[in-house]
């Protein structure tokens, strides 16, 4: 009979604990909203690639190619941002930012503009999956996702079923088309060339 007891008492206490659990995951654990889900799996995409190659539009200029790479400089992560016309914005956390060449007035916008352009994955997606896990500054419709991102305002073109970003517009300043590529010896070779 004691035995019987302890079981009952056990299930019981079982059953208490697990209903508070469902209770607490409802009341705290709310679903995320659309936008933040596409967010995350941008982001996702974002992250997965360590380079991206572009066709950049700036106001009154040609569409530039572009590539953007994220590999190690000197023993630190940093990222290097090409344009067809010979400019190359290089910035190495915390110090390094370096720009140089170019013939269409790159250098008149802010370097974070330059690289939001560029499509450089792991910044956009790093701030992206903050957003998303905050459930704050995105705005999601249709295939267009809209977010803040240090002072600008960006939207990001999203394919429509994979929700991978193929494009990005820096409001303002330019857009551009952008294809996440595999890093392969060779093409970081090239990007760095």
């Amino acid at each position: 009979m004691r035995a019987l007891v302890a079981v009952v008492v056990t299930c019981a206490a079982c059953a208490v604990l697990l209903g508070a659990g469902l209770g607490v995951q409802q009341v705290a654990l709310r679903e995320p909203a659309p936008e933040s889900r596409v967010a995350l799996k941008a982001a996702q995409w974002l992250q997965r690639y360590r380079l991206v190659e572009s066709s950049v539009r700036l106001d009154g200029v040609p569409a530039l190619r572009g590539s953007c790479v994220q590999t190690w400089f000197d023993g630190k992560r940093g990222v290097l941002l090409k344009l067809s016309d010979g400019f190359r914005l290089l910035a190495v956390p915390p110090h390094t930012l370096q720009a140089s060449g170019g013939a269409h007035g790159e250098q008149q916008l802010s370097p974070l503009v330059l690289l939001e352009l560029g499509g450089c994955p792991r910044m956009l997606g790093h701030r992206l999956a903050t957003l998303a896990q905050e459930r704050r500054g995105l705005d999601l419709s249709g295939n267009q996702l809209r977010l803040a991102l240090k002072g600008t305002r960006l939207v990001l073109a999203l394919e429509p079923k994979s929700r991978r970003p193929v494009g990005i517009s820096v409001v303002g300043r330019g857009t551009s088309t952008i294809r996440l590529r595999p890093l392969t010896p060779k093409a970081l070779r090239v990007a760095l060339r």
